[in-house]
């Protein structure tokens, strides 16, 4: 269904950018006029793209401040352990690790999660 005035003239759309410090855009939300914007889901990507800017993570579906992260793919364990502390992180097991089947992951797991490290005080050179 195409959204329009009284007049037939095609509703605007609403749309919510988010830019960093030198004004890239970093997320851009669009929304049809019909429905309104979710300000707790703007203020959760602007948490996870300042988390993810500081810290070496991404963050996963439905996210929140304070749950676990993802630790950036292109660190290796090793980066990783020196960043986060050893230990810090935890390896989930995907298929193309256990077949033997990836075997570009000789240094790095796929896969690894960590507490938020926005949180971390101890151990951690993440900061």
């Amino acid at each position: 269904v195409t959204q329009k005035d009284a007049a037939g003239l095609p509703l605007t759309v609403r749309a919510v950018y988010v830019l960093d410090p030198k004004k890239l855009i970093k997320a851009a939300i669009i929304y049809p006029a019909s429905t309104g914007r979710n300000f707790d889901e703007l203020f959760r990507c602007i948490d996870s793209l300042q988390l993810t800017a500081k810290h070496s993570v991404a963050t996963p579906v439905n996210w929140k401040p304070g749950d676990d992260v993802i630790v950036n793919y292109p660190l290796t364990d090793a980066e990783a352990e020196d960043k986060f502390g050893k230990g810090a992180f935890t390896v989930v097991p995907v298929p193309s690790e256990a077949d033997g089947t990836a075997p570009w992951l000789k240094d790095r797991h796929y896969l690894r999660t960590l507490p938020d490290p926005s949180k971390a005080t101890e151990g951690c050179t993440c900061m």
